[in-house]
């Protein structure tokens, strides 16, 4: 009795834990449940500057490059705070990288900014108010840098920020790059990661996940017209909707780079701080969906700044619901859907659609296959499942992290929200999902072989979507159809089951998983913070 009230104890901390972190009590959260994970924050980023190499180190992979860019970075200052604004640019002049240069527009402060007296910074004062993207867009014109980014006047960078950008460019010159970054108090003190996923276009149509800090190749910015004043508030977002909008090439620096002050007037304390930038945010959406001509609206979700593109259903084709019979009644009463049918197995399947369904998995809403088959129509997509959560509202999947727990695991098992992962509550891009719901089409299935009966467990739909990924398709967690899943039972892989699926795909597993983040860890499913395994030798760095 006493277990089951600490139990249900937990769970509510949890659910309320869930709903203060995304509203303006958000200084609440940090009390209830935040303190014990920004001391863990700290000891992390303690020893990861207790493994950081030498300076000299640095400037010896400096002086070996053969590709050293100019980095140009613009900042628009508007009645700044003295001292933030001396931490923001003393973090540009303090960059090991040292081809940069800054440009600095203060939008007719009230109070006139000094400009700092550095020859690689340029300063500029305006009479008039600009707006954001003026100013932006006025400190572009003057930048000749190979790459452009931007750093607000009131955050900081790491040392190594342009190191790690330009060290990324040795390997690939890529067009747009962007690295991961935390938030810190107003003493500049850090408060918790925003760790990102490698490219992932599904994720960013639904949010600016990409964030801080973003580079870009000049020529590219150019091109596409630099900041757009209609849009200020989600300048940024809108940027960085048409900077990817053509094939590009896109790199995830994934390193702790940037540092996005959290105070009073910030979306990075209270996302509802800047109303007019869910509005922007919202109408760079729409302006993206009119220009790409995708048939689909924009809704509103819950925590601002973050949207639900909901795409047309064009074809209404036959999808064939593999899952037991007693799911019947269930099904047909709780599916808006209805061109569907109910079979036991895969080869009695006459629609064009497959739509795997474990007989213990109910739907939450009626449209639930409407949105699978919007996206699995996609001809993109190859794999779409949905969001599953157990009947106290716990996840139980939200795709699928390949190398985890000896093979595959499912991030946030359990949980109702992590501090270090944000984007469980997403509909992004993944590697893997979960034969519980798993949406495909029968045409594809089968060009890839299907499900391969040597993994019993739900290893067989990790393989499937890895085939599915190697036919240059997409796999996509679709969190709009959510289901609850009672997973009475679990078919838990066998050591030879995971040793087979090590070898077959011992080249995927011997990088990480590209929609997760290496300083998560592997060996358990709760999203917690592990070091990266590289050594300072390898070029390991604090990288806050």
């Amino acid at each position: 009795m006493l277990e089951s009230l600490k139990e249900a104890a937990v769970v509510q901390k949890r659910r309320l834990g869930q709903k203060l972190l995304h509203s303006p009590l958000h200084p609440l959260y940090l009390k209830l449940a935040g303190s014990p994970q920004v001391r863990e924050y700290r000891r992390f980023l303690a020893e990861l500057a207790r493994k950081a190499p030498p300076p000299e180190w640095f400037s010896g992979q400096v002086a070996s490059w053969n590709y050293q860019p100019r980095i140009s970075i613009l900042m628009a200052a508007r009645n700044s705070r003295p001292e933030w604004f001396r931490q923001a640019v003393d973090s540009v002049v303090a960059q090991i990288y040292p081809d940069w240069q800054l440009f600095i527009v203060d939008d007719a402060s009230q109070q006139p900014l000094k400009p700092p007296d550095d020859s690689r910074i340029s300063f500029v004062a305006l009479e008039t108010r600009a707006g954001i993207s003026g100013a932006l867009n006025r400190a572009l014109k003057m930048a000749s840098g190979d790459y452009i980014c931007v750093l607000d006047h009131d955050d900081f960078l790491s040392p190594d920020a342009l190191y790690r950008v330009v060290e990324a460019l040795q390997q690939q010159r890529s067009e747009v790059l962007y690295t991961d970054e935390d938030y810190v108090d107003e003493s500049g003190n850090p408060v918790r990661p925003n760790l990102k996923p490698d490219w992932s276009p599904e994720l960013l149509s639904n949010c600016m996940y990409v964030g801080h800090l973003v580079v870009a190749a000049r020529g590219l910015m150019e091109k596409i017209g630099g900041f757009r004043s209609e849009f200020d508030g989600a300048q940024d977002y809108d940027l960085a909707l048409r900077l990817t909008e053509q094939p590009v090439s896109v790199a995830h620096v994934p390193y702790i780079l940037y540092h996005w002050r959290q105070h009073g007037d910030s979306i990075a304390q209270r996302p509802d701080a800047k109303p007019w930038a869910h509005d922007s945010g919202r109408r760079a959406v729409e302006d993206m969906i009119r220009r790409r001509g995708w048939d689909a609206k924009v809704m509103e979700a819950e925590i601002p700044t973050r949207y639900h593109v909901v795409r047309s259903l064009p074809r209404h084709e036959t999808a064939s619901i593999i899952v037991a019979g007693a799911l019947r009644n269930s099904l047909e009463q709780n599916t808006g859907y209805k061109d569907f049918e109910i079979v036991d197995d895969a080869r009695k399947a006459s629609g064009t659609y497959l739509v795997f369904l474990h007989d213990d998995v109910r739907p939450q809403k009626s449209d639930w296959l409407t949105n699978l088959l919007a996206v699995a129509q996609r001809p993109e997509v190859g794999a779409v499942g949905a969001k599953l959560v157990y009947p106290n509202g716990a996840i139980q999947h939200s795709g699928i992290v390949t190398g985890m727990q000896g093979g595959a695991g499912n991030p946030g098992r359990g949980l109702y929200q992590s501090d270090y992962w944000r984007w469980l509550d997403y509909t992004r891009n993944v590697a893997a999902v979960s034969s519980a719901c798993l949406v495909t089409r029968k045409q594809l299935f089968e060009s890839v072989g299907g499900f391969d009966r040597s993994f019993p467990s739900d290893l067989a739909a990790v393989d499937f979507c890895l085939r599915v990924r190697q036919a240059s398709f997409e796999v996509i967690l679709e969190q709009r159809a959510c289901m609850v899943h009672e997973e009475r039972y679990r078919l838990q892989p066998s050591s030879a089951e995971q040793e087979l699926f090590r070898n077959k795909w011992a080249a995927i597993l011997a990088k990480p998983d590209p929609y997760y983040h290496r300083y998560l860890r592997l060996d358990r499913e709760d999203t917690s913070l592990r070091l990266p395994t590289e050594t300072a030798s390898a070029g390991s760095s604090p990288g806050r």
